[in-house]
């Protein structure tokens, strides 16, 4: 990727993709580490920028699939933060 505007981009259409997999869902649902499917946010995080590069690559085989999880994280954060879904976001809601 060249810049983080296309990255995030890039990981927002693969976000949009995969939000109807119940799976995929199940892995940003939590707020509480003791609520994730792995057992901690963090693990959550880095299971579902997995998902995001393992189907890019099935759809594409574009440079997102060889872009690194960390990355693909970050990128992640960004885009539920603009659809008002990031953890931080929902913990804080009343």
């Amino acid at each position: 990727m060249t810049t983080n505007k296309a990255l995030n981009d890039a990981v927002e259409n693969m976000h949009l993709r995969l939000i109807e997999d119940e799976d995929y869902r199940a892995l940003l649902g939590a707020v509480r580490n003791e609520q994730a499917v792995e057992g901690s946010l963090f693990d959550d995080d880095l299971m579902a920028a997995k998902m995001i590069r393992e189907r890019a690559a099935l759809e594409y085989g574009n440079l997102l699939a060889q872009e690194k999880l960390a990355a693909i994280v970050k990128a992640l954060k960004v885009v539920l933060r603009r659809y008002g879904m990031s953890r931080k976001q929902r913990v804080s809601e009343p």
